[in-house]
């Protein structure tokens, strides 16, 4: 995959969450194995599945039934998991998720995930403990990028992606931030927007298309069961 392939992924990953996120639900799991292709009608639609623990915004996050997987967990979350406190599930968190998922996306030639790129194992204790030592900060992530995504074609990623990637929840970009910018467009054929507004035309297409046949499979059961009447008033003539 070229840098315009990579680019084309990572709006529609912008696409799954800009879905959950106008509807008020934060997916709260999102990682690449949450993520699926689609072929319909000749287009490759991506979608996010196994969304059981989705939740609605500012839902009390319920320890006894709340998963996620660390490598990609908003840090507030790791925080929140080691210290007991209690939490709202804020599209802030899926905003990190999808900066991880980016990052790898961008990075999966190389087999790096973003934790290993910060030279930490991918795991809850490995992470907590280089957030507590001090080793995950604001800079060696910012840095990072800058090593990661250098030279003049991949300015658009290491533009935005920082931005996806804060530590402070409320720094971090929001999908209507991150949509609303020039920041994807450049060398992908459509923006996160057109290909929500393209997918809900097709499902729009698709329904009508649907209620299309029901209306007439409902004739044609009127009309078999016309006729069904009129070969039984047949049959009691004759037999009559």
């Amino acid at each position: 995959l070229n840098y315009a392939d990579h680019l084309s992924i990572a709006i529609r990953l912008v696409h799954i969450v800009k879905a959950a996120h106008d509807k008020d639900v934060v997916l709260m799991d999102l990682k690449g194995s949450n993520v699926m292709l689609f072929e319909c009608r000749g287009l490759h639609v991506f979608k996010g599945i196994d969304l059981e623990g989705a939740l609605q915004v500012e839902k009390l996050l319920d320890d006894s039934s709340f998963m996620a997987t660390a490598a990609f967990m908003a840090p507030e979350l790791l925080l929140h998991k080691e210290k007991g406190a209690a939490l709202k599930a804020k599209k802030s968190m899926d905003m990190w998720s999808l900066g991880v998922l980016i990052f790898q996306v961008f990075q999966s030639a190389a087999g790096l995930t973003f934790w290993t790129a910060l030279e930490i194992d991918n795991n809850d204790e490995s992470i907590k403990s280089a957030m507590a030592g001090g080793k995950f900060t604001q800079q060696s992530i910012d840095v990072l990028i800058e090593k990661k995504f250098a030279g003049p074609a991949n300015t658009t990623v290491r533009h935005f992606l920082p931005k996806l990637l804060q530590i402070d929840p409320a720094a971090r970009f929001t999908i209507h931030d991150l949509d609303q910018t020039s920041l994807l467009h450049g060398g992908a054929s459509v923006s996160a927007t057109k290909l929500y507004e393209g997918q809900k035309v097709l499902n729009d297409g698709q329904k009508k298309i649907i209620k299309k046949l029901e209306g007439i499979s409902e004739q044609m059961e009127e009309s078999f069961a016309s006729l069904a009447k009129h070969l039984d008033a047949q049959l009691h003539s004759i037999q009559g």
